[in-house]
């Protein structure tokens, strides 16, 4: 849950990333988070590739409608803002890039300023190979059975449970 992470957390920045809206992270408690933002005066910083809409604050609100939001990130965070990439953070960029853009699917006006992006990571170590390896590792299936496990997973004292519907 969204709220309790960040009640238990307590952040002093939260980064969004690829989402117009808290709706669009989590389906729970979204009127006490937003709430819980305001009054404990958490700053956000929103990154998206979608159209805006104004349902959150956004302190910092960064959008170029490049074909990915991990592009975007990219840019301001390392290209214009000059941070340094954390080790083995390759991948994590390749996928977000090859995800958000369907493999690069989609006309992309900045096209070569996300293969400069993507062929940097591969450059540093990243592969698009076992990004694809990984994509593939499970089937769709099971991706939807474990996620149903997960959200019906309830926990107490002495033990847990959970379960799966008969319609997967």
């Amino acid at each position: 849950d969204c709220f309790e992470f960040i009640k238990d957390f307590k952040p002093e920045l939260i980064i969004i990333l690829d989402a117009p809206n808290l709706e669009r992270i989590t389906r729970n408690n979204i009127i006490e988070s937003r709430e819980y933002i305001k009054v404990n005066n958490i700053s956000s910083i929103w990154i998206d590739h979608h159209p805006k809409e104004d349902k959150d604050l956004k302190n910092i609100y960064v959008n170029e409608f490049r074909t990915s939001a991990v592009e975007t990130a990219y840019k301001y965070f390392v290209i214009d803002n000059e941070l340094q990439l954390y080790e083995g953070v390759e991948n994590t960029v390749l996928c977000g890039i090859s995800g958000d853009t369907s493999r690069f699917l989609y006309k992309n006006k900045f096209h070569r300023e996300t293969f400069e992006i993507v062929s940097d990571m591969i450059d540093r170590g990243g592969s698009l190979e076992y990004i694809e390896e990984q994509s593939n590792k499970y089937s769709s299936l099971y991706v939807k059975i474990y996620t149903e496990f997960l959200q019906n997973l309830q926990s107490y004292e002495d033990y847990n449970f959970s379960f799966i519907s008969d319609e997967i």
